[in-house]
């Protein structure tokens, strides 16, 4: 590790471009933004000019116990990075209203994501990434992008690296540099857990999270994932005795009912002479949203905001039914 901590001082002192790198609070985007704090602490205090943005997107539907761990880091991260002037900027960045979860099934209506129609990726992380790094590049003109991606991590993952690299040799106006390339799940984990994380995080607290929801390599996201047929690491948290992922999960396979066109609850068009399956009806809608909040207040867990809500209000009072 001490070569590629190396490799980032070396980038950071080479040119003024601002750093951007996304932290999820998974174990990979924790080794990452570690490398680049240790990097950056490796300059001089009267050097640390360069722009480095770190970026947490919080979807607002991440699974509860990975998000309070992802919380903790964030806010340690801060107040890290100002005690020690370290000019790093910790972005928490938020979809916007009409992007956000809730609004997209309940106000809009659209049905679950899917294989076929996952729209909650590109409204939820990718749209608000890329509105903040535009903001940002309006002022710099080109970035370098840090991803935790790695190739042992599957084949599309290696499929995904190969495309960022031909983007890179490209010259695209960001460059996107994948310092964890080549490390395995083993060489992440050992050096975490010998090393825990510049900004005093105990690092045995997220590997005990991976345990419980079933091993080191386990895949956390949203709860109310419905494109893979089975969250097996929601299902593994159950079973280790969260109690508040039992009812979510009683809640996402509700959504997966929905979803489906033979239970009635989408709504049906005629378009030259063919059935077209749509939108879920407003009775499915309004009953996701009343089981929502009775969900919300059983586990007292935020699972969705009173601004959201309103945006649903407003959905269907401007139609969206």
């Amino acid at each position: 590790m001490n070569e590629i901590i190396d490799k980032l001082t070396s980038l950071y002192q080479k040119d003024n471009r601002p750093w951007f790198a996304g932290f999820s609070g998974g174990k990979d985007s924790t080794l990452l933004v570690s490398l680049i704090f240790k990097s950056v602490l490796q300059i001089p205090e009267n050097k640390r000019t360069k722009e480095v943005n770190i970026i947490f997107t919080d979807t607002g539907v991440e699974i509860p116990s990975y998000i309070e761990v992802a919380k903790k880091n964030v806010n340690s991260m801060i107040e890290f990075s100002n005690k020690n002037k370290l000019n790093i900027n910790v972005n928490i960045l938020k979809p916007e209203l009409l992007d956000s979860f809730w609004v997209t099934l309940i106000g809009r209506g659209y049905s679950p994501p899917s294989r076929v129609f996952r729209w909650c990726t590109q409204r939820l992380k990718i749209n608000t990434a890329h509105r903040f790094i535009k903001n940002k590049l309006n002022k710099n003109g080109s970035a370098i992008m840090f991803i935790g991606t790695r190739r042992a991590e599957s084949t599309s993952r290696a499929r995904i690296m190969d495309y960022y690299k031909a983007k890179r040799d490209n010259n695209s106006q960001i460059l996107i540099y994948p310092p964890l390339e080549n490390l395995t799940t083993e060489q992440v984990w050992d050096y975490l857990l010998k090393h825990n994380t510049p900004w005093g995080f105990d690092i045995k607290e997220l590997y005990n999270l991976y345990l419980a929801a079933g091993g080191e390599n386990a895949r956390f996201g949203c709860w109310t994932c419905t494109v893979v047929n089975r969250d097996k690491t929601s299902e593994g948290l159950a079973n280790n005795g969260d109690e508040r992922m039992k009812l979510l999960l009683g809640f996402r396979q509700k959504m997966i009912e929905y979803g489906k066109p033979k239970n009635g609850y989408r709504i049906v068009e005629i378009v030259d002479n063919k059935e077209k399956i749509g939108r879920l009806n407003l009775t499915a809608r309004q009953d996701l949203l009343n089981e929502l909040l009775v969900l919300q207040n059983k586990i007292n867990c935020n699972l969705i905001t009173q601004e959201e809500i309103e945006g649903i209000y407003e959905m269907w009072r401007k139609g969206q039914t």
